[in-house]
Formats: structure tokens, sequence, C-alpha cells
């Protein structure tokens, strides 16, 4: 109609339709579509807003913005979509109620749209209004569509549709008055039984989790990255709801997001870094104890026939904290500047043996092809070291480069583990030496070149204290922590639960080999040095710390884990040769208590209830030991 009009003031004939439209819209839902259609239609035949100063416009035009203000003014138009979403919403439930077996495909109210389409419009042309029109939503219209669409949804599709338009809401130009996110955030979204959540949802949460939390300043947001200045974050409480209680993929992604904020710290929690990790291994360990002991109240009943399908939530949300220490542990340690000197358990140890022959391809400079002897659990870095050192190069100003069949060993993997790294036993290597001159100034990449590969690599003396503050490390000080995950471990066992055993020990193997642990053993091949009198006044004496205690005990996560204790200090990653190494090598063997690893394979009281998997890892460490014994 307005293409074809001939009249002069098109202007007052938009004015006029935009109207009738809106009188439509207010009549009733059977053409509530079409008008909105209409609405918009006319509305974007306006130009947009150019921002320009009134003396640069005339003062016959009207943008677009203006257009929808007048609209909001006269009509209240975001007020009356908003109640037109609510009233149909209303009629779809009801309809439901006569018939459950309603499709939102299929099912069309009006005759011509399905209800997906019936929610999207309106949806879709309140987005319009507020971006177009530079208008904000407020709390009560926000409070309405996510109480009609996210807690009383009559389809799963409409709660999936309020998440992703939420979610639009609080992108980089928010359409959502700030000033209510806080309120909006604690009254409703927090309100939402987590388990209702998809990947929209935890979206929708992850977005305003950050803008609330920022907006309170217990966030910072810092080249893209946002920083904790506040352990106690608004949502933190829901979000472990989320973690222990959602689908697989939320709970994943609930657990991402925990490990963002307690890993980022802002200035004033990293200046006291020791004391948050503690909090929060804290924190952790308490939610933990809490399932755990639901869990074995649970397993008191007859759990097969009444609460089966309960002991396996339980112990699905003790494997879901646990993966959130894991991921924390794991992205601490990943983010340690340097080399570490205090080594998780899973690398504590010497690796499989390897001999590797390195050819160096310097131009006008012979030198003999060298091989070296390492392990699969050394680092490149520590390898680039130990060549140095063989050709006795000297100086901060030296360079090694390593390829493997022409490809380049990348300075940015110097931490990673032979094992990591397509490295094979006897392979060939080839090595480039290059000076670099220090009396220029250096480009990062030359002064991390120059710094990764030098003899005197700030690698070489470890910052003890910072090693002393992961979180991992501080673990390993708390003999409480291991003791609690061998009895997790075991109840896993017990249960026939492969996850909640292997979640408690896979934490044991990303923690440093436990301080009381070590001291226990160290102990039992070392004391009988000591007299009697010493004997008497030891404090690990008096804690039965003995061959049966410590090897035949009735935990068989213990035994395990002792077993491969004492197999890192007979056979550690770390300096092999050094004399410690070799005093509790000696110790070992003079101590008379050696034999006890050939009982093992002997005797029945060595794990006489234990499951396959533990004897099998239990064994395969014995037959390490057994190894060092006989050759």
């Amino acid at each position: 109609i307005l293409d074809y009009s001939c009249s002069q003031d098109r202007d007052a004939q938009k004015t006029v339709w935009l109207d009738k439209c809106v009188e439509e819209l207010k009549s009733g839902d059977k053409w509530a579509l079409p008008a909105l259609k209409q609405i918009r239609e006319i509305c974007s035949l306006y130009e947009p807003n150019p921002n320009l100063g009134n003396s640069q416009r005339s003062h016959h035009v009207f943008y677009r913005q203006e257009v929808i203000e007048r609209l909001q003014n006269q009509h209240s138009v975001v007020i009356l979509v908003t109640n037109s979403l609510t009233n149909y919403m209303d009629k779809v439930r009801q309809a439901i109620k006569e018939n459950p077996n309603i499709d939102a495909i299929t099912f069309m109210p009006d005759g011509r749209y399905n209800h997906l389409l019936q929610v999207q419009e309106r949806l879709n042309f309140l987005r319009f209004l507020l971006k177009d029109g530079q208008l904000w939503l407020c709390a009560e219209q926000a409070k309405q569509i996510w109480q009609c669409l996210a807690e009383q949804a009559a389809f799963v599709s409409d709660r999936e549709a309020c998440f992703k338009w939420f979610s639009k809401l609080m992108g980089e130009e928010p359409d959502l008055d700030p000033a209510i996110n806080k309120d909006f955030f604690e009254n409703n979204i927090l309100q939402l039984d987590p388990t209702l959540l998809t990947e929209s949802g935890i979206k929708c949460f992850e977005r305003f989790f950050k803008a609330v939390n920022s907006k309170e300043g217990k966030l910072r947001l810092k080249r893209r990255t946002f920083l904790m200045d506040d352990v106690n974050l608004i949502g933190t409480d829901y979000l472990w709801q989320v973690v222990t209680n959602s689908p697989e993929e939320i709970a994943n992604r609930g657990i991402e997001l925990l490990k963002e904020v307690n890993t980022n710290l802002g200035p004033r929690l990293q200046s006291s870094v020791l004391a948050f990790h503690d909090t929060y291994i804290a924190e952790c360990m308490d939610r933990l104890r809490a399932h755990y002991d639901t869990l074995t109240l649970l397993t008191a009943v007859d759990y097969v026939t009444k609460d089966g399908n309960r002991v396996q939530n339980e112990a699905l949300k003790m494997c879901r904290v646990m993966k959130v220490l894991q991921e924390y542990i794991n992205e601490c340690d990943t983010a340690f500047p340097g080399e570490r000197k205090i080594l998780p358990l899973h690398r504590a140890a010497r690796g499989k043996h390897m001999s590797l022959v390195i050819r160096f391809i310097n131009p006008g400079r012979s030198i003999d092809d060298i091989e070296i002897y390492t392990h699969t659990n050394d680092t490149l870095a520590s390898l680039r070291r130990q060549i140095l050192r063989r050709i006795k190069a000297s100086g901060t100003n030296v360079k090694l480069d390593l390829f493997i069949n022409n490809e380049p060993l990348e300075q940015s993997d110097d931490r990673k583990l032979l094992s990591q790294i397509p490295l094979r036993d006897k392979m060939l290597l080839s090595a480039k030496l290059s000076q670099i001159n220090s009396n220029m100034p250096s480009s990062p990449d030359s002064s991390s070149d120059s710094s990764t590969s030098s003899p005197h690599h700030p690698y070489d003396s470890p910052n003890l204290e910072a090693e002393n503050s992961l979180p991992g490390v501080v673990m390993s000080q708390r003999s409480q922590h291991a003791t609690f995950f061998f009895e997790i471990a075991d109840l896993g066992c017990s249960l026939k639960n492969s996850n909640l055993r292997d979640g408690a020990r896979n934490l044991l193997l990303l923690v440093p080999p436990d301080t009381l642990t070590v001291s226990r053993l160290q102990w039992l091949f070392g004391h009988y040095r000591n007299n009697d009198e010493s004997l008497s006044n030891s404090h690990l004496n008096e804690e039965n710390t003995s061959v049966d205690s410590l090897f035949f005990g009735p935990s068989p996560s213990q035994v395990l884990y002792n077993l491969e204790v004492l197999y890192t200090l007979l056979m550690p990653a770390l300096d092999p040769a050094s004399e410690k190494a070799f005093e509790f090598q000696l110790n070992f063997i003079r101590s008379g208590e050696a034999g006890v690893i050939l009982d093992m394979l002997t005797k029945n009281k060595f794990l006489p209830n234990a499951d396959e998997t533990t004897k099998r890892s239990a064994y395969l460490t014995v037959l390490k030991l057994c190894k060092l014994l006989l050759t």
C-alpha cells in the first residue's frame, strides 16, 4: 500500500498504518504476528539514526529510533508485546492440559504460524525494538518473559529460545537495563532448576555471572580475561549445583567456568595466593566429604533394591567435584613458569629408558655424535641441558636447536615430557648450536630461546617458594587429603564404580607424593641405623610404621599408593644419581626389609580383597621393584 501510495506526505501514512497495526496487536493473538511483521517493515523504511548533531539534519526527516520511541511513548509497545507473549503462553499451556499430545512444530493456534514461530517472532520483534530504538528492557518485562518461557515452559523449545534471547541481550552492547542485572540474576536465573540448563542455558548463566560480578567489582576484565578480585562471587553456589546436578556436557562447562575464575586471580588475591589455594581446596574437600558421607549412608541400606539410582547419583557428584580439583591443579601446574623440582606422582619416578643419538649439523665445526641416556618422564628442557653439559658448552649466550626429521622441537615445548613428544628409543636427533650476542638487545623470541637452552637457565635453580604455593604441592603437605582419597578409591572398588575409584587415584597421581607417606617409608628402611633410644622417641614408630601397616594393610588403595611412592624414592625422575637417591637405595637394601617385595609375589596376605584393576597396578609396581632388586 505504501509503495503505491500517491500521497505527498508518506510519513503521515506510515504513522497511520503503524497505529493501525498496534491496534490489531491489542485486539488479540489472531493477527498478532502479521501486525508485528508490518510494524517492523514500516519502521525499517526509516533510516537508522546517523548520530549527527541537530544542526546537521533537516527538520522534516524522521529516523527509525524516533519512530520506535514514539510507539513506545504512545502505546508502551514493549509492554504490549511482552503481554502478548505472556497471554499466548497461558493459552498454550491450557491447550496442552486439554491435549497433552500437542507438538510444538505442528501446533498452529492461529491456523498460519506454528508454536515455534509464535514465540520466536515475538522475541525477535522485542529485540528489534530494544536494539534499533535504543531502549532498555525493564525489570518487570524481563521477569515476565523469563517466567513464561524458562520457568513455565510449555515445550523444551520455549526454554531454549528464552536462553538464547537473554544471551543475545547480554552481548557486547547489552539491551537489559544494567541497574536490574543483579536483581534479575539473583531472583530469576539463580532460581531455575540447574538440571533444566542446556548449552544455551549455561551460556546465558555465564554472561550474567560475569556481567553482574564485574559490575560489583568482584571480577575485573583485563585483556579479554576476567580476573577474580573477591572470592565471594554472586552465583558460585548455583554454579556448584550445575556442576553436580546437570547433564554431563553442561556440568563440564560449569567446571570450565569454575576453573577460569579460580585460576585467574587479581592482584589482591595473588598477593596471598597460598591462603587462597588453602581456602579453595578446603571448600572442594568439604563438598566432597558431604557427598561421601551421604554415599556411605546410602550403601548401609540395601541400595540395589531401594536406592541404587541415588547411590550412582552421589558417586557421580563426587566424580564431578574431584574433576573440579583435577582441572584446578592441572591448570595451576601448566601455568607454572619454571621447571618443577617437586614433581607430581605420575611423573616423579623414572620413566621408560631411552637412548638418543645427537648429531650436530654445524657447518665448519666438527663435533662427534653423542649418545644421551634419558627416560620418558624427563623434560625437553632437561634434555637440552644434558646435551650442553656433555659438549661442555658454557655461557648464557649459547642456543641449542633440536630437530626430528628436520622438524624443529620448539622452545615453547621445553616443559613437555619426552613421552609427550614423538621421540622413540635409539632415535637420531639433529642439533644446531648458535651464539647469541648478549650485548645486543634481544627480541622476546631470542631471549626465550637462549634462556630455555642455556645451561644457566633459571630452571636450573627452581623457585621453590613459588612451587610450594602450587595447589598440588599444598595438598601433598596435608596427609589427611591422601587418606581421604584412599577411602574414596576403596569405596569405588567396593561399589564396582570404576569412575569413583579412578577419579580418586588420578587426583593422587596429579599431586606430589604425600609427605607423611615419604617420611614413613624413609623411616621404615632407614631406622635400622638408629639406636633403641631414638626408636622409642620416634614419632613415626608410635604411628606403627611397619612392613605390615604399609604393604599389607586393610586399604588396597593405600597399599598401591605406598608401593608407587616407594618406587619414586628408589628411582626418582630427577637426579637419579644424587646422594639422596643413593642413600635411600642403600638403606632399602641394607635394612633387611627389602625381601618383603618378593613376599608380595608369593604370600596370599598381599591385597587379599582387592579388585583386579588394583591388583594389576600393584603387581606391575612390584615387578618394577623386583627388577631393581634382582638386576
